[in-house]
């Protein structure tokens, strides 16, 4: 399990210095990333505090998964 994207959002030496350490140093095969609602709101865990009724995808979160 690893953070949610609003963890690493915008912090490319976390990446890489979680890369090293979990993927490389011991062995695991790749990150589990919990997004929950933040595919509408980088912020926002839950639908329910996302106040827009129609909201709209959040870039930001595609840009941490990317």
């Amino acid at each position: 399990m690893y953070g949610g994207p609003h963890t690493f959002y915008r912090q490319p030496q976390k990446i890489e210095r979680d890369i090293q350490t979990f993927l490389i140093d011991h062995g695991f095969n790749g990150f589990h990333v919990p997004v929950y609602c933040r595919w509408f709101d980088l912020e926002q865990p839950a639908s329910a505090r996302i106040p827009d009724t129609d909201p709209s995808p959040d870039p930001r979160t595609f840009e941490a998964l990317e």
